[in-house]
């Protein structure tokens, strides 16, 4: 309610621009032959918000975290009409991708990822705050923990799948990261913290989400190579950015923290 304006702006460049420029680079990428199973898989990227680890990976880039929780939300709340909408507009395009999705499943899906953990989280901390206060240490430790596990294995699975990728798709890849990294940059205004929770927000695509949809079609299972090797490579984009924007905040934030007016001794 506080900032309205901004997680705006950040859902229209999650859910709506970086789908529009895909679609805009479409027909280069088209002209130049990339394999239309590269294509699709980026698409669905495209059509899939609200990556279930967007707080870390922005807290990770210094963005607030309030900010970017609330974007995973609509994010994810967005999915449940946005993405089946995407996707069938590029099935006009491409009649062999006609049946892509289903809506229920796909809203069956957000429900269980994304929205019953944090309905969980929600109910413990509503009506056992204290209990709340005493578990979120180990929790966010674990969830470390995980995210760290998780890399770990992604990058192992995706190395083999990269090197016989070729050229023309990696570079599709990384270009469709980096563009979708600076649709969110420039939405995200000049608040540095909310600048970088979009940002990164806009290039954190629902792999899993993603990996869903192409499961649920033996059409697209020929997509999974371009979406494990965009978990790779969509990384390898987004990492020096957070690391430029995180000393950014923080360069931002020393002045205030070593200001006279917040000493103790003075007050």
């Amino acid at each position: 309610r506080q900032h309205t304006g901004a997680l705006l702006r950040s859902l229209v460049g999650v859910v709506i621009l970086v789908p529009l420029a895909m679609f805009a680079i479409g027909p280069v990428l088209k002209a130049l032959g990339l394999p239309i199973a590269v294509g699709t898989g980026i698409v669905l990227l495209a059509a899939c918000p609200g990556a279930p680890l967007l707080t870390k990976r922005t807290g990770m880039a210094g963005g607030d975290f309030p900010f970017s929780a609330a974007l995973q939300l609509l994010c994810g709340l967005s999915a449940i009409a946005v993405t089946p909408s995407i996707l069938w507009i590029y099935a006009q395009f491409f009649p062999n991708t006609r049946e892509v999705v289903e809506i229920w499943a796909l809203a069956k899906q957000v429900a269980i990822v994304q929205l019953l953990p944090l309905g969980l989280g929600l109910g413990i901390r509503i009506i056992w705050s204290a209990l709340a206060d005493e578990i979120a240490p180990q929790v966010l430790k674990i969830a470390d923990m995980v995210f760290l596990i998780l890399v770990l294995l992604a990058g192992v699975a995706s190395l083999p799948i990269i090197v016989k990728f070729g050229i023309l798709p990696i570079m599709s890849l990384i270009a469709f990261a980096t563009l979708s990294l600076l649709i969110g940059h420039l939405l995200g205004g000049s608040n540095l913290s909310y600048q970088s929770a979009t940002a990164v927000g806009c290039v954190a695509r629902n792999v899993g989400m993603a990996l869903f949809i192409a499961t649920l079609n033996t059409k697209l299972l020929v997509v999974l190579p371009t979406i494990v090797g965009y978990m790779i490579l969509g990384s390898m984009v987004a990492i020096p950015y957070s690391v430029w924007m995180k000393k950014r905040i923080a360069q931002q934030a020393s002045p205030v923290a070593e200001s006279p007016v917040a000493s103790p001794t003075m007050s």
